[in-house]
């Protein structure tokens, strides 16, 4: 099994035999994180592939295909932080006599984290200017998050 992300560094490297990892998407204006997970597929019978889960859910796939799951990141200027549980197992089943028969698989948890949009966070939405009197002073121009320079008439 592998591992493969559009965005981010995963810590630490991936590995078949891991458990926990972490993919830091450092970028606040990627919207959405392409997964894609590689299974070496010469261990299977194209008929009876690994039933994969993520967050419990069944993850439908086709054997020739790229298996490919996407995550929305941030749709609003906040930080994104969510876990993600992989669950790749036999999919003949749970295996041995009851009732200690076990489920062979093996869970990956993915936590992914994005930082806020701090462009976003530290813009101003309005501008008031006022004199050492208290009195406002308008510009000449209307606000304009973008623009850096004002001109005031005093």
């Amino acid at each position: 099994v592998g591992l493969q992300s559009s965005e981010g560094h995963l810590n630490p490297q991936f590995t078949q035999e891991g458990g926990d990892f972490k993919i830091f998407v450092d970028n606040g204006d990627i919207k959405m994180l392409v997964l894609t997970l590689v299974l070496h597929l010469a261990k299977y019978d194209m008929l009876h592939c690994p039933i994969i889960t993520i967050n419990d859910e069944p993850f439908e796939y086709s054997p020739i295909q790229p298996l490919i799951f996407k995550v929305k990141l941030n749709e609003s200027i906040a930080p994104f932080d969510k876990m993600f549980r992989i669950k790749i197992a036999d999919p003949s089943g749970p295996s041995g006599a009851w009732p200690f028969a076990r489920l062979n698989a093996h869970e990956y948890n993915l936590h992914v984290l994005q930082p806020p949009d701090f462009d976003h966070i530290v813009e101003a939405q309005s501008l008031m200017v006022t004199s050492s009197a208290g009195q406002e002073l308008i510009s000449a121009e209307t606000f304009d998050p973008q623009q850096e320079v004002y001109t005031y008439h005093v």
